[in-house]
C-alpha cells in the first residue's frame, strides 16, 4: 500500500492510494497515466452523451400493475436528456434505475439510470386513449422519431402464444439443459485439493450439530 501521484493525459494531477505487489502497482500508475482524470472523463463522457438523440423505449415486465389490476408498462428516456432535463421533469419524468431482467439483477456492476415515466400498457396500445396521445406528444416535443419496444418477460411470453420456442430451437434447448445438469452435478473445484484434516474437522462439526438438534 502507498500514495502516488498520477499525471493524467489530460494535463490534470492527484495523488491515489494503491494497494497490492509494488510491480502490479507501478503497472496501474502507468496505465492510469495514459486516461484522463475522473473528472475529464466524465465530462467527455456527458458531452457525447449530449450530443446523442434522445431515444423513448416502452417495456413492461407483465408484474407492475395499478390498485385497478391494469399492466403498467414504463416509458424510458435515453440519450441526450443532459441538455433538456427541466424540460423532461416538466413532461412527468423522474430519473431511476431501469430494471433488468434476471442477468441485470445479477450482475455486481452498477444498473443504469434514466427518465422514466409508467402508464398503463393498454391505453398507450390503443391510438385514442389519453395515455398514448401524451406519449406521442412527449415524443413529438423532445423530437423524437420513434419510439422502441422493450423486449420484456411479457413480450416473450406472448410470442410463444401460438407455439413454445424450444419447438423451433429443440437443439439450443437440450444443450441448455445439459449444461444446467452438468452444472447442477458439477462438484466444487476445491474439494481434489482440500487438505483431509480440514474434511475430517468437517465431519466432526456435521456430527456435533446433528446430534444438538437431535437428528441423529
Amino acid at each position: 500500500m502507498s500514495w502516488y501521484t498520477i499525471d493524467h493525459a489530460c494535463g490534470h494531477s492527484r495523488e491515489t492510494q494503491l494497494y497490492g505487489k509494488t510491480s502490479g502497482r507501478e503497472d496501474k500508475v502507468a496505465y492510469m497515466a495514459g486516461q484522463d482524470c475522473p473528472q475529464c472523463w466524465g465530462a467527455k463522457k456527458r458531452e457525447a452523451e449530449s450530443k446523442m438523440p434522445i431515444a423513448m423505449t416502452v417495456r413492461t415486465n407483465g408484474l407492475d400493475t395499478d390498485p385497478v389490476g391494469n399492466i403498467m408498462a414504463e416509458i424510458i428516456l435515453t440519450g441526450g436528456t443532459v441538455p433538456r432535463k427541466d424540460e423532461i421533469k416538466a413532461l412527468g419524468y423522474h430519473w431511476a434505475e431501469v430494471r433488468g431482467g434476471v442477468l441485470s439483477m445479477l450482475s455486481m456492476s452498477a444498473p443504469d439510470k434514466a427518465w422514466i415515466k409508467t402508464a398503463p400498457l393498454a391505453e398507450l396500445a390503443d391510438a385514442t386513449s389519453a395515455a398514448n396521445r401524451a406519449m406521442t406528444a412527449d415524443a413529438k416535443a423532445l423530437g423524437i422519431t420513434q419510439i422502441k419496444n422493450g423486449i420484456g418477460p411479457l413480450d416473450i411470453a406472448m410470442a410463444q402464444k401460438g407455439r413454445w420456442f424450444v419447438f423451433f430451437q429443440p437443439l439450443g434447448f437440450f444443450l441448455f439443459t445439459v449444461g444446467i445438469l452438468a452444472i447442477i452435478e458439477r462438484q466444487p473445484v476445491d474439494i481434489p485439493e482440500a487438505d483431509y484434516s480440514q474434511l475430517a474437522t468437517l465431519d466432526s462439526m456435521v456430527d456435533y450439530l446433528a446430534k444438538k438438534c437431535g437428528s441423529a
